[in-house]
């Protein structure tokens, strides 16, 4: 929200003065910010007036209408949130098939790298990481510089083309062998399905994130089992390390072998648990190739309208015959808008624009 006061002071030629004044917490002078839930920058400017301003009032004429000019945008300022994306790497994942991909393994590659395109598309998040597991979990070391590097940005250029997309390609699984990641250090994670271990990769790199928001995107063509042998209470545990980090999981159940609700013989600990723990979403979907479309669930911001308020006398809405794309619009959008302040006679009013945002999480700010 963005809160002007406006002096409009009578003088000899009763002239309207507009100085500026920051009534708001204000990220830079003439604009204001907030974040989504899902960590999506909100922005809102009065551009016009500029401070200093003055307009003259004709003789005889109460008051005089102002242009309020200024900007709005969703998903274009500094984002609030980091994804880490984990892979199942369990041996069953060498084989299958999907539309327009096999094995299983490739279908988990295409619907990470698309999501990481769509969080670079949607100004999202500037932090990303990837945990792989099976029998046992690693977390990835996403960039070539020395050292371990569990965090990058999601654009960080890397041939083809981001050092993302190079890891995720790097990840193999091998039936009845050794699944791992082999960039840019190379790890072994076995052939069985340990959820847990997982879940606590996941938490190593939620721990080395920076933003208020982080989304964990958990994919699994299998059941949850216990080869860890942790069991239930080490499951519990690890879900509610996560939550305690203030990570959402969504959990995904990829292929006709793997479901929501089910589990291993023996083992009672599900994706649907993870998802219910943190916060989040459990998605199935049974052919391994429609994973790319459940992105826009788990990712994607919306600049839903603009309103302005002059002296407290109630948000107008701004119409859309002002602003230069009709609202609604998905992010990452910014629009220009301008649209009067009727009727502005002596005094010090304020006027105060106000941008409306959501996000797939179902939040809202303003």
């Amino acid at each position: 929200m963005r809160n002007v006061s406006r002096g409009i002071r009578p003088g000899p030629s009763l002239v309207v003065a507009l100085p500026l004044a920051l009534l708001s917490m204000l990220a830079m002078a003439g604009s204001s910010s907030t974040t989504l839930p899902n960590g999506a920058a909100l922005t809102v400017s009065i551009d016009d007036p500029v401070t200093s301003t003055e307009f003259e009032v004709p003789p005889g004429q109460p008051g005089i209408n102002v242009p309020v000019q200024g900007t709005a945008s969703v998903g274009l300022g500094e984002p609030d949130a980091s994804f880490i994306y984990v892979m199942d790497l369990s041996g069953s994942t060498d084989n299958g098939s999907g539309t327009g991909c096999a094995p299983v393994l490739d279908c988990e590659k295409k619907f990470v790298k698309a999501l990481n395109q769509a969080v670079i598309d949607s100004g999202s998040a500037d932090e990303v990481g990837l945990a792989v597991f099976a029998s046992v979990a690693a977390t990835a070391d996403m960039s070539p510089a020395v050292g371990e590097q569990l965090i990058i940005a999601p654009n960080a250029p890397g041939a083809p083309p981001f050092h993302l997309n190079r890891v995720v390609d790097s990840t193999f699984s091998v039936f009845g062998g050794n699944g791992g990641v082999a960039l840019f250090t190379p790890k072994n994670v076995g052939v069985l399905t340990n959820c847990t271990a997982g879940l606590q990769a996941a938490l190593t790199v939620v721990n080395a994130a920076t933003n208020g928001t982080k989304i964990v995107v958990f994919v699994s063509d299998g059941l949850c089992g216990d080869p860890g042998g942790g069991g239930l209470a080490a499951f519990n545990a690890a879900i509610a390390n996560l939550a305690a980090a203030g990570a959402v999981v969504d959990t995904v159940a990829a292929g006709a072998g793997s479901s929501c609700t089910g589990h291993e013989v023996g083992f009672n600990g599900t994706l649907q648990d993870i998802a219910n723990g943190t916060g989040g979403s459990c998605f199935a979907v049974a052919d391994p190739g429609n994973l790319p479309n459940i992105i826009p669930q788990l990712i994607g911001s919306t600049l839903e309208s603009l309103e302005i308020e002059i002296d407290g006398g109630g948000q107008q809405p701004i119409p859309n015959s002002d602003i230069s794309l009709p609202l609604p619009q998905a992010g990452a959008i910014s629009v220009t808008y301008t649209t009067p302040a009727n009727g502005l006679g002596p005094g010090d009013p304020t006027i105060c624009v106000t941008a409306n945002g959501s996000d797939v999480t179902g939040g809202t700010a303003s």
